[in-house]
């Protein structure tokens, strides 16, 4: 399958965001590196074809999302209880894989499209508030599953 998602990360200064020239790996997707910075505001930013769930320890204290333009696939479990509050990005990702981003139980918004969305995908994300589905095809059972939004 396609490139996945690796461990290689690093720490920006929040000056540093949108500041390719400091970072070259961002202009670097085939890699599919992420980056984090310090800051109120921590932020992650994928841009390889298959997120998987082998990064979680980088990943659990980030508190927004960012997909790029790449991202075809996210992987079952990818995001499964962590602390984002945030996923954005123009791409329209094929799958959300089943428990993906189940018990994100701060997770408010979610602002990509996917044609599909998994089992329990989003199962028990309690501060849901918006998702836009309205160019998804396929809902399986349960994916928002204790959403009371």
């Amino acid at each position: 399958m396609g490139q996945s998602c690796g461990l290689s990360h690093t720490s920006m200064r929040s000056e540093d965001v949108g500041n390719t020239s400091a970072h070259p790996f961002l202009t670097s997707p085939a890699k599919g590196l992420l980056f984090a910075y310090n800051g109120k505001s921590q932020t992650a930013y994928f841009d390889c074809k298959i997120i998987g769930d082998s990064i979680r320890s980088i990943k659990t204290s980030a508190k927004k999302i960012i997909l790029g333009n790449n991202v075809e696939v996210i992987s079952d479990n990818a995001f499964f209880a962590t602390s984002i509050e945030e996923i954005e990005g123009s791409v329209k990702v094929k799958e959300i894989g089943k428990k993906a981003f189940s018990h994100c139980v701060r997770l408010k918004t979610v602002n990509f499209q996917s044609e599909a969305v998994c089992e329990r995908a989003f199962y028990n994300c309690l501060k849901l508030e918006e998702v836009d589905i309205s160019q998804t095809k396929i809902i399986e059972n349960m994916a928002f599953l204790k959403c009371p939004n």
